[in-house]
């Protein structure tokens, strides 16, 4: 059981809202568009799955299967999941302990490093806007 959500589809939702956030920053769209794939982050305990549309100029996402062929595909558990995004756990050290796994092109989704602030601002403000602050690290 997660230490910090009670299902999936919190965990996803507050996943969605966070890339929403950060795809209003034009530099932050622009450098994910250069990815040109789908990402899939599958979270377990609980489940959820999380896509990202990239392709074609797309920065759609949604919970469940995706539109189309993933081509960068993260597993790991959702209580990772929030410390990676909370920018409170090392993406590569991660890996490396094998607490977060990668199937795909890693060096599409190194582009996105240097936005890890970025992202844990945005992680944080939509824990905050989901009445979640309880959680925020």
């Amino acid at each position: 059981m997660s230490e910090y959500f009670k299902d999936g589809e919190e965990f996803g939702k507050t996943i969605l809202e966070m890339f929403n956030k950060v795809l209003t920053d034009e530099k932050a769209k622009a450098r994910f568009r250069e990815l040109n794939t789908i990402l899939s982050y599958e979270y377990t305990d609980p489940d959820v799955k999380v896509w990202v549309d990239l392709r074609e100029g797309r920065t759609d996402g949604g919970l469940g299967g995706s539109p189309g062929k993933v081509g960068i595909r993260i597993k790991t558990s959702a209580d990772n999941g929030h410390k990676l995004w909370s920018n409170k756990m090392n993406p590569i050290s991660a890996i490396g302990l094998q607490k977060l796994k990668v199937e795909g092109p890693m060096g599409k989704l190194l582009k996105l490093q240097p936005m890890l602030k970025q992202f844990a601002i945005a992680y944080n403000e939509a824990l905050n806007e989901m009445g979640r602050d309880d959680i925020v690290l």
